[in-house]
């Protein structure tokens, strides 16, 4: 066996990594803002392979401030705090800003993680203000958030785009993982938990949503043709208490005319308590094109208790809802709501529903289908559906909406007890609407 030298020791050692603390730059916990001496910190970090910028126990103001590559920016959790000031169009710390020398032609800042920090902004305050978010990641790849908490944000907690395609700054996000956090609104009156503009392989998961004004997580697309939407997973979160929905999907155009289609996102294992609007929105806004690809969403094992509706699926082909427990909601599952887009090929299986239909122009039905193409509704289990005429399947109309059509009917269990001669114990209509019975196809 060779004898290591001391000079090959030395070599096989690892590299120390550079810590820097940002009170070494003139941070003090201290009132008076900290906007300086951070922006030194990591102008500091740039200049190095790899580094940890540490925030120590306090409280930090700050405003405005611009965090690179192959950076760890970490505290020692919820005592160290970073506070904005006064108010910001953009982010309170930014990751690849669309303003600047070099902006159109950047490339994406990578490798950075943000840890065990408390990120904390003035909508108890100030109020609500669009675009005055906490952290902005504008072209990315791999980057990790973890352990921190968002707590007041007046836009958005994080906000994950592209730059700005008006601009000329296009950048997409690659690899981002937000983990272990919670984002508190406070007071209900913020945008989102977390906007997903542009992404591709997002993952959050294990994270909280709560108190906030709009919506837990937004996943908009935005109407620019080469926003990414590809790989969203939403994983093991809670949503509680918040004013509009948990979870949204917001395509606002046709997919043939985007450079990227949207597809594979993956909702799954989530529990959504006491929503004051939706709990997940699927939503495309335009119209349906042949040829257009699925984008292949699922909503599954997720708890849904207590919301004015549990999943929209408007305009989306290429759903799939499955093992889903929903209780308490007024209005259950429904597919083709009132939008140009034509809502086609979802399955909803495997469900277990609990008083839900309590609405009473759209109430006593788990699933309500307003205009749809090849929808399949099978193996589900409805405990308790209130009303006076309970169904299974309810359909009505909206505005723009397409027939119902290629309808199937699979191996539901419900708890009232089905004659062969009262069809309408499982499909019934509202506002003249004809049950579409050549539409329906049952298989027992």
């Amino acid at each position: 066996m060779p004898i290591l030298t001391a000079l090959s020791l030395v070599l096989l050692a690892p590299r120390d990594i550079v810590v820097l603390d940002v009170t070494q730059f003139g941070a003090s916990a201290s009132p008076g803002e900290d906007t300086a001496a951070f922006q030194a910190a990591f102008d500091k970090a740039r200049t190095l392979s790899g580094c940890v910028i540490r925030v120590p126990a306090g409280t930090f103001e700050l405003r405005n401030t611009f965090l690179y590559g192959n950076t760890q920016l970490e505290g020692v959790g919820p005592a160290s705090v970073i506070r904005t000031v006064g108010g910001q169009f953009g982010g309170m710390i930014v990751i690849n800003s669309v303003h600047g020398e070099g902006a159109k032609t950047r490339p994406n800042e990578e490798n950075i993680q943000i840890r065990n920090l408390m990120f904390r902004g003035e909508a108890d305050t100030q109020g609500k203000k669009e675009h005055d978010d906490l952290v902005r990641l504008l072209g990315t790849k791999n980057v990790t958030i973890e352990n921190c908490d968002f707590v007041g944000f007046r836009g958005d907690g994080i906000y994950i785009g592209d730059g700005n395609a008006e601009r000329g700054v296009v950048r997409h996000n690659y690899d981002v993982t937000v983990r272990n956090c919670r984002f508190d609104g406070l007071v209900r009156k913020n945008r989102n938990g977390i906007t997903v503009g542009d992404g591709t392989n997002v993952t959050i998961q294990n994270c909280t949503f709560r108190e906030i004004g709009l919506t837990g997580i937004d996943i908009e697309q935005n109407k620019q043709p080469n926003h990414y939407c590809r790989q969203i997973s939403v994983l093991d979160c809670r949503f509680t208490d918040n004013d509009g929905s948990a979870i949204v999907v917001d395509l606002p155009k046709s997919q043939q005319e985007m450079e990227q289609p949207a597809k594979d996102l993956i909702f799954k294992r989530n529990v959504i308590k006491n929503q004051k609007n939706r709990a997940i929105l699927l939503n495309q806004n335009a119209p349906w094109m042949p040829g257009t690809l699925p984008v292949g969403a699922q909503v599954m094992d997720n708890e849904i208790d207590t919301a004015t509706q549990s999943v929209t699926i408007s305009g989306i082909q290429g759903v799939t809802v499955s093992g889903n427990k929903i209780r308490n909601v007024q209005r259950g599952i429904q597919v083709g709501y009132g939008k140009l887009g034509a809502t086609r090929g979802v399955t909803i299986e495997r469900n277990e529903f609990t008083n839900v239909g309590t609405d009473p122009k759209f109430g006593g039905a788990p699933v309500v289908i307003f205009g749809a193409l090849d929808v399949a509704v099978r193996f589900n289990t409805v405990l308790d559906t209130p009303g006076d005429s309970p169904s299974l399947l309810l359909f009505a109309n909206a505005k723009n909406a397409i027939d119902a059509d290629r309808i199937t009917v699979q191996g539901n269990s419900v708890s009232w007890q089905r004659a062969s001669s009262k069809r309408n114990q499982l499909f019934r209509a509202v506002n003249g609407v004809v049950v579409p019975s050549k539409a329906i196809r049952e298989i027992e």
